[in-house]
């Protein structure tokens, strides 16, 4: 049963009258402020380091089982992650194929453009050649009109 501090009050004036001030206060010092039945015995600090330990082996059981299963997906993101640098790398030489046929494209492309301006040289060499004709045609049928002009004018 706990004693309350009206009690101890009681007992020290008690004591002091009895013993003296100072031999009351010595008495007073040694007489628990709690209740004893608070206290906890040898085997109640053993129960509950049990239950603690059990407790805690349960949450280390519990942390390695997580551990694991976090351990076997970080397995299965890694095996997702060299799929896509497989795929990645696939993509890449693709890529070094597609940039070959631009190469092929565009050296067939210079090739064209050079082919042009050869047929544009020579379509150019050629209106040339047929402006002289032309000119010379034209010279000639007015020196064919002249001439016929000429000589019906002389009785012809």
């Amino acid at each position: 049963m706990p004693i309350s501090e009206a009690a101890r009050a009681d007992l020290y004036t008690g004591l002091s009258e009895v013993l003296g001030r100072e031999r009351a206060e010595t008495l007073m010092a040694y007489l628990p402020t709690f209740d004893p039945i608070d206290v906890a015995t040898k085997t109640d600090v053993a129960e509950l380091r049990a239950a603690l330990e059990a407790r805690m082996d349960g949450l280390r059981q519990e942390m390695e089982a997580r551990f694991q299963q976090m351990e076997a997906r970080f397995q299965e993101m890694e095996a997702r992650f060299q799929e896509m640098e497989a795929r990645f790398g696939v993509v890449d030489e693709r890529f070094e194929l597609m940039g070959g046929r631009f190469d092929l494209v565009d050296q067939r492309l210079d090739d064209m453009a050079r082919h042009f301006e050869s047929i544009d040289g020579h379509l150019f060499a050629l209106g040339r050649r047929i402006d002289r004709l032309y000119y010379i045609l034209v010279t000639g049928v007015f020196a064919i009109i002249a001439a016929m002009a000429g000589l019906s004018a002389f009785g012809g």
